[in-house]
């Protein structure tokens, strides 16, 4: 058959399988890529037969994407160490690893070494062989039950051991990889109140799970969360690809004496060669650790006494033929054993592995999840239009008595098919845990680093070779879509019903990445320097202005090649007011059009103990991974939050306090909070009530997701774009005269009675300066108005007022002006 021709016809099969005779164009909703061919909305169905509408689609086909955070309004490519399951590679935000070309998505593994610098005891560092891209749509774009479809092909090769590329679902409140968030939170999907003699068979909710059904207005409201429902980062499997071919899985194979033994009509229900897929829904609480209900790791349950019946090997509701799907022996969930009193926590893993076809590495194939919730619900996988796997509601929603030894311990009440919102992960791993032949011909402990000859020489890895030669290994992505029965769109990430926003907001830290002092950077339109239109997306996406990109309206991104939707869209008011706070790199000498004199960029401080991630791009030579390490402060003149807009300079608001770009997102967090505690008039508290979400519990202020710098500068310069929109009044029809104003008093002498410092905002008319530390003495000064506590004295050259700023870098925290 002609390469490609055979995804070709599964793909139209999936179409024609799944779609009535009705035929429309897409719709021309937020989330929907306009590049999404009419084929694609031409009136879908779910297995149930019931009609479905497209309400998100990414075709990838703009060529030059990136995905740092502040890059994309739908993405962010994450760097990171990963270990939760002893991973061996580092991730990688940069565009080598995570990019569009060529009508795809490219995430690309490759054997280059990262470092990550963290203080433990002192300075310490450590490197990692391998960079993999992960990438997620966390608190940009969720949604709630539906149908996500993906066309994908598998990096590397079918045979060949080493890589783990997956496609999941996690619930908005934990954000993966930043393991402080889902601590607590994973993967419970669990809302009850158990009774005393209930717990150890429901496993201690009221300890292990942040967010229980048994908590009450009281601790909830502080949160912005529904009393007495249980919450959690529910996570759904949809790809685990295991590529490799040269053992079998499951425990026909193993020959576990431990194991009870199968009768000789059950092994070929079970036998697993690889490549292979895992599809599951990940659960908490599980069945009890040491419960008789539970299965023994890698054996088969006893199905009368254990673990599902509904699950077991061969049912036809459950599994599908075509890829030999069967329940995943090797394993049955997580144990947890916690210390310092606390009880522990078991999950369960309600998975299935079914067989991949080598094709799967060679070209695109579609892998399709269908999600309801509710207590009808169910999960079901296909891949190019075959089940795998079904999940009803039933299996996990029914309750079950719980022993052990024989002795009740309590009633297991019954969990839940998610109902939280979701959000999308792409990545790719390489850990020892998954499919590593590892200790062959008697040799263990072997290293893992391609560069070095005594690993791919090590006799207990001989298959590290061939896979040192794969890379760079593309795992390429044609499209991904989401469904959802008509009338029935749920796309937030903080609907009412199950509310996110407040949790995040008041634990901002424990979502942030390594390098990062807020969870995400916010996405501004243009910024990327430019020889021409065409590396700003083109005449119809952007401009090239004075070498930096500007985007045209409903565009966005650093080359403005990407829709304006989410978040972006909704700050964009935020974004419109800036002057300065774009991200940008300070070695740079083009960044915030600093070649010619717009702006300079200057950098964030940071916590000093904060780890730092770099990439290593030559010999003895490492690039910091995690995007600009700065913001772009504006020279006179020049606004926008990369200083690409020319102003006229009473016609921009700058800050009627001091918002300094340096700052980090928890300073400005803090500057805003002070200002608006302190705020009497109330053109400044209605701007509180815009980037807060307390006062709106559940749903917040309208721009209370916009990004710590322009919800600073927004309240900041509440007052002043008042006066800026205040109408001119109708001039009189006869001019009255004009009496001479009287002359102004003299200034006061300045007086030396205090120090002004940097976090005060220069309040109190400072106009003598010292600085306390070894950088520069080194001052910008920036227009005031008229005299107030925000400038400093009266310039005799021109008149005006003017507040002096320290730009110099680093900026030390003595560094103050005295009154």
């Amino acid at each position: 058959m002609v390469p490609g021709l055979r995804t070709m016809l599964v793909a139209a099969t999936i179409l024609l399988l799944s779609c009535s005779s009705a035929s429309g164009a897409c719709p021309k909703g937020e989330w929907v890529d306009p590049d999404t061919p009419d084929l694609a909305c031409t009136a879908m169905t779910d297995h149930t037969g019931a009609p479905l509408e497209l309400v998100f689609s990414d075709e990838f086909e703009v060529s030059g994407r990136t995905f740092q955070d502040g890059d994309d309004p739908r993405w962010t490519a994450l760097t990171g160490f990963p270990s939760t399951n002893e991973q061996v590679n580092a991730y990688d935000d940069s565009p080598a690893h995570a990019t569009t070309a060529d009508g795809k998505l490219r995430l690309r593994t490759t054997a280059d070494y990262s470092r990550l610098n963290y203080f433990e005891n002192g300075w310490q560092s450590v490197e990692r062989s391998y960079g993999t891209p992960m990438m997620q749509t966390w608190n940009k774009f969720c949604f709630t039950e539906g149908v996500i479809e993906m066309s994908a092909q598998l990096p590397g090769r079918a045979t060949q051991p080493g890589l783990w590329p997956a496609f999941w679902l996690v619930g908005n409140l934990g954000r993966a990889t930043a393991a402080e968030s889902t601590d607590g939170l994973w993967p419970w999907s669990y809302s009850h109140c158990p009774s005393a003699a209930d717990q150890e068979a429901n496993q201690h909710p009221a300890q292990s799970q942040k967010i229980n059904a048994c908590l009450g207005a009281n601790w909830t409201a502080q949160y912005g969360l529904n009393p007495h429902q249980g919450r959690g980062a529910t996570e759904v499997d949809i790809i685990e690809a295991m590529p490799g071919g040269t053992h079998r899985l499951q425990q026909p194979n193993l020959k576990l004496n431990y194991c009870p033994a199968i009768s000789p009509s059950e092994v070929d229900k079970l036998r697993m060669a690889l490549p292979m897929v895992a599809t599951a829904l990940q659960a908490a609480p599980g069945i009890p650790k040491d419960a008789d209900q539970r299965p023994q790791q890698m054996c088969l349950p006893d199905w009368e006494k254990q673990w599902y019946k509904e699950l077991k090997q061969g049912s036809p509701e459950t599994y599908g033929r075509a890829y030999n799907s069967s329940p995943n022996m090797n394993f049955w969930g997580h144990w947890f054993p916690f210390h310092d009193g606390h009880p522990g926590m078991q999950t369960d893993a309600v998975a299935s592995v079914n067989a991949l076809p080598q094709e799967a590495f060679t070209g695109q194939h579609v892998y399709r999840l269908e999600w309801k919730a509710g207590p009808d619900g169910y999960l079901r996988f296909l891949l190019d239009g075959e089940k795998q796997f079904h999940i009803d509601a039933h299996v996990v929603t029914q309750s079950r008595e719980v022993t052990k030894n024989g002795s009740p311990i309590g009633t297991m009440l019954g969990r839940q098919i998610p109902e939280e919102p979701m959000y999308i992960i792409l990545n790719v791993d390489m850990s020892m845990n998954w499919g590593w032949q590892d200790c062959e011909h008697g040799h263990c402990g072997c290293c893992t680093d391609c560069n070095k000859a005594e690993c791919t020489n090590c006799e207990g890895l001989p298959w590290l070779t061939s896979l040192c030669e794969q890379f760079p290994a593309d795992y390429s992505i044609d499209y991904i879509r989401v469904y959802q029965r008509q009338g029935s769109q749920r796309t937030e990430c903080s609907p009412k019903d199950f509310p996110t926003e407040g949790w995040i907001e008041s634990h901002k830290s424990k979502y942030n990445l390594p390098t990062a002092a807020e969870p995400l950077k916010p996405v501004f339109a243009g910024g990327r320097h430019c020889s021409g239109v065409a590396d700003c997306g083109g005449p119809s996406r952007g401009t090239c202005s004075s070498g930096i990109c500007q985007c045209r309206e409903g565009w966005t991104g650093p080359a403005c090649l990407t829709a304006k939707v989410g978040t972006a869209l909704k700050c964009a008011p935020l974004e419109d007011e800036l002057v300065g706070g774009g991200t940008c790199h300070t070695e740079s000498s083009l960044d915030c059009g600093k070649a010619q004199g717009h702006g300079w960029c200057v950098e964030v401080r940071t916590p000093w103990w904060m780890p730092s991630q770099e990439r290593k791009v030559a010999p003895d030579t490492w690039e910091k991974a995690g995007g600009g390490n700065g913001r772009c402060r504006c020279a006179k003149g020049h606004g926008g939050p990369h200083c690409a807009r020319t102003d006229a300079v009473d016609d921009s608001c700058v800050h009627d306090w001091f918002v300094d770009p340096v700052m980090n997102g928890p300073d400005l967090d803090q500057l805003t909070e002070k200002f608006c505690a302190e705020a009497a008039d109330r053109t400044t508290q209605e701007a509180c009530k815009q980037v807060h979400w307390k006062p709106h519990w559940e749903q917040g202020g309208e721009y209370s997701s916009c990004g710590a710098y322009p919800r600073a500068y927004w309240v900041s310069s509440a007052k002043c774009r008042a006066r800026r929109n205040v109408p001119v009044p109708t001039p009189e029809p006869t001019p009255r005269p004009i009496p001479t104003p009287p002359a102004p008093a003299p200034a006061p002498a300045p007086s030396t009675s205090g120090p002004c410092s940097f976090e005060r905002g220069f309040q109190g008319a400072c106009s003598i300066w010292s600085n306390a530390g070894n950088d520069e003495f080194d001052w910008s000064r920036r227009s005031g108005r008229t005299p107030s506590s925000s400038t400093g004295p009266e310039d005799a050259a021109d008149g005006k007022y003017y507040m002096y700023i320290e730009t110099s870098s680093p900026r030390q925290s003595g560094d103050q002006a005295i009154l």
